[in-house]
C-alpha cells in the first residue's frame, strides 16, 4: 500500500564536496522515535532500537530512489541487516520490519502486492531470539533475495525480478525463510512469472508466482 509521506526528506540531499550524500549512502533506515540514518548500498547494516520495546516499533529500510519524489525506481541493493534491541517485560512489544518502497506502509494481508524498495537483498537477522520472536517482516525487492530471513512472523516476501534492456532478470529467493513464533501469520512469497525466472521459499521449494504458506 502506497502512503505519501507528510514531510518529504529525500527531495533535498546534502552536498559534500559537490557530491550528493544520498548518492553516496542511498539506503535509508527509519526507526520509530529515532533519527533517520543513511547507509552505503550493498554493505552490512546494523540497526539498534534504542528504547526498551514495550509497544509497536517500526523499522523501515529502503533505497531513497524508491520514493515517488525521487522517481520511484530503486537503483541500489541492501546488504545484510542485523537488528538489535531490548524486549520489555510489560506492554505488548512488537517490531514491524518493512523493507519496501519508501512511500509504503506495512501490508495488512499477505496477498497485498508491495512496491519494491531496492534491487537485491542479502538477508535479515536479529541479535536475540527474544527480539526475533516479536518481529513480523514484509519485504519487496526487484531482484534477488540471497540471504536468509528469520522472524517471528513473515507477512510477505516478494522478489519479482525486473526488466533490464528488454531482458527479464532476477526474482530468485535462494535464502532460507523461517517464521518462529507460535502464533504465526500467513506468508505470501511473490516470485516472478514461471517463464521469466524462479522464486524459492527455500533452496528445496519453488512456489508459483504468488504462493501462500499458512503458518
Amino acid at each position: 500500500m502506497k502512503l505519501k509521506k507528510v514531510v518529504v526528506i529525500a527531495s533535498a540531499c546534502l552536498l559534500a564536496s559537490g557530491v550528493s550524500v544520498c548518492a553516496q549512502t542511498p539506503i535509508r533506515v527509519e526507526v520509530t522515535g529515532q533519527s533517520t540514518t543513511q547507509h552505503a548500498a550493498s554493505t552490512p547494516i546494523s540497526v539498534t532500537i534504542s528504547n526498551t520495546i514495550t509497544g509497536t516499533v517500526q523499522v523501515m529500510i529502503y533505497d531513497v530512489n524508491s520514493l515517488d519524489v525521487n522517481g520511484g525506481v530503486p537503483s541500489s541493493s541492501i546488504g545484510a541487516v542485523t537488528i538489535s534491541g531490548t524486549v520489555g517485560t510489560s506492554g505488548t512489544p512488537l517490531v514491524e520490519v518493512l523493507i519496501a518502497d519508501g512511500d509504503s506502509s506495512f501490508p495488512i494481508t499477505p496477498p497485498e502486492l508491495m512496491t519494491v524498495g531496492a534491487i537485491d537483498f542479502v538477508g535479515l537477522s536479529f541479535s536475540s531470539t527474544a527480539l526475533r520472536d516479536i518481529t513480523r517482516v514484509a519485504v519487496a525487492f526487484g531482484g534477488d533475495i540471497t540471504g536468509s530471513i528469520e522472524a517471528g512472523a513473515i507477512r510477505r516476501i516478494q522478489a519479482r525480478g525486473r526488466m533490464v534492456s528488454s531482458t527479464y532478470t532476477g526474482g530468485k529467493i535462494t535464502g532460507k525463510l523461517t517464521a518462529t513464533a507460535p502464533d504465526r501469520l500467513g506468508v505470501t512469497v511473490g516470485a516472478p512469472p514461471a517463464s521469466s525466472g524462479r522464486g524459492t521459499r527455500s533452496a528445496a521449494r519453488s512456489p508459483r508466482r504468488e504462493s501462500r504458506f499458512e503458518r
